[in-house]
């Protein structure tokens, strides 16, 4: 003998009403969902100015990365007498130098920022960070959990799909990292 429902109602209502139910719950989440999947416009803050100012840091953040990363390859590579491969790491802070400093020109005199724009300056320093951790010792390799400081970046300058797709795109490469170093 099969046990009856309590509600004593067909599978297809108990569907219905968990259906509006679930509706009800989450009805308040579609403002914000609506207002963070927006197209690519300013920023609600760069009209005052803080999206130019969060690029501009993002841009000095970067400066210091590069000086980092130079003192950090002399020393490994002469200080610990640790083989690196010189030539592609170098070409990777080129690259990295190069970015930055268009991007020092460019946003020089700009008076808004879009999401984009700071989501494709993370992106380029994630894969800048892919490109050197992987020429020197991949996932192993100490230097590894700068991928959080960008993750944190993202979440404190972008909106909530940029952040979302950061953490995506840190994960994969974290994940390349593991499966071709």
């Amino acid at each position: 003998r099969r046990s009856q429902s309590p509600l004593r109602l067909p599978r297809f209502a108990l569907t219905l009403q968990m259906a509006a139910v679930l509706q009800q719950f989450l009805s308040p989440f579609h403002s914000f969902l609506a207002l963070t999947m927006q197209p690519d416009q300013p920023l609600p803050a760069s009209r005052d100015g803080t999206g130019v100012k969060n690029m501009h840091q993002l841009i000095q953040l970067r400066w210091i990365a590069v000086i980092g990363q130079v003192a950090t390859i002399v020393f490994v590579h002469y200080g610990f007498g640790i083989a690196l491969p010189l030539m592609p790491m170098a070409i990777v802070l080129a690259c990295l130098a190069a970015f930055n400093l268009v991007s020092t020109l460019r946003w020089r005199k700009r008076e808004e920022v879009t999401n984009g724009a700071l989501f494709l300056a993370l992106l380029v320093d994630i894969l800048t960070l892919t490109a050197q951790l992987y020429l020197s010792g991949g996932a192993a390799n100490p230097f590894v959990f700068l991928y959080l400081l960008q993750v944190a970046l993202a979440c404190v300058l972008l909106r909530t799909w940029a952040s979302c797709a950061v953490v995506g795109v840190t994960t994969a490469c974290f994940i390349a990292l593991t499966a071709f170093a």
